[in-house]
């Protein structure tokens, strides 16, 4: 659910694609475990448009293969990524006055169909 809502405001709250980004477990000074977002120097501003929404960000995720999440569809798996996209939509609907995008109300689903359906 965190990575979802992290990429949510990646997309359309920073508006860059997110390519490259990494996740990574780690200790604080105090020594709570907490989920580090590192390595943005191969993200790139997207316009936000339907056509980018299928290509850019879908490319960006797709080429990050072990950090983001995948539709699994088998028993196990398949809370993990409804957690994952219900969190993103969700941010996304938190975020959607800041867009400034007329069409944003389907965009984020357009980007999270398009998703499900490649995994």
């Amino acid at each position: 659910a965190v990575m979802g809502s992290t990429l949510a405001v990646l997309h359309w709250r920073c508006g860059v694609d997110a390519a490259g980004v990494e996740f990574f477990l780690g200790r604080d000074k105090r020594g709570k475990v907490r989920l580090w977002l590192l390595d943005f120097a191969d993200c790139r501003n997207v316009r936000i448009t339907s056509q980018n929404v299928t290509t850019q960000l879908i490319d960006a995720v797709v080429e990050n293969e072990p950090f983001w999440p995948r539709n699994i569809n088998e028993d196990g798996f398949r809370h993990l990524w409804r957690g994952f996209r219900q969190a993103y939509l969700e941010m996304c609907g938190l975020l959607s006055e800041d867009v400034g995008v007329d069409d944003f109300g389907v965009l984020p689903q357009l980007f999270m169909n398009y998703l499900e359906d490649i995994s």
